[in-house]
């Protein structure tokens, strides 16, 4: 499917199982991402990460139509404070949702894949240097 829009600038139907929040644990570190619906066309996000009662990671993300693209902005992250970097959607097929900004330092891709209504896998990729990294996120649903 494409991911733009240009009669409608909503969210389409299919990212409405993004909303809530989401979790998993490696070691003692807590890994979570919350979505909510602000408008019709503007999904808000956090994602954070916490080492026992420390924050360790905090990002605020936002989920919209830019120049009729889905995009998909991150402001916080440690590697680029205080700026907002927009990734935009490339494409979703069934489950799979992929945004891209080749030009950033890493990530360059975010994807997200939902199997089931208490799963949210998503990963981030991309080059550093010459060699290419992924890392994985395997969301569960919180209770």
């Amino acid at each position: 499917m494409l991911c733009s829009q240009t009669l409608q600038a909503q969210i389409p139907e299919e990212f409405k199982s993004w909303l809530g929040c989401w979790e998993f644990h490696r070691g003692d570190t807590l890994y979570r991402e919350c979505w909510y619906a602000e408008t019709p066309d503007r999904y808000r996000g956090a994602g954070l990460i916490i080492l026992r009662n420390d924050t360790l990671f905090h990002e605020s993300i936002s989920l919209s139509f830019t120049e009729n693209r889905l995009s998909y902005a991150v402001r916080g992250a440690q590697e680029d404070p205080g700026q907002t970097i927009s990734f935009f959607c490339e494409n979703w097929k069934g489950e799979e949702y992929r945004f891209e900004n080749l030009n950033h330092d890493f990530p360059q891709r975010i994807v997200y894949q939902k199997p089931t209504n208490d799963e949210f896998n998503a990963y981030i990729e991309g080059l550093i240097g010459e060699e290419k990294l992924r890392i994985d996120f395997p969301y569960r649903r919180a209770k």
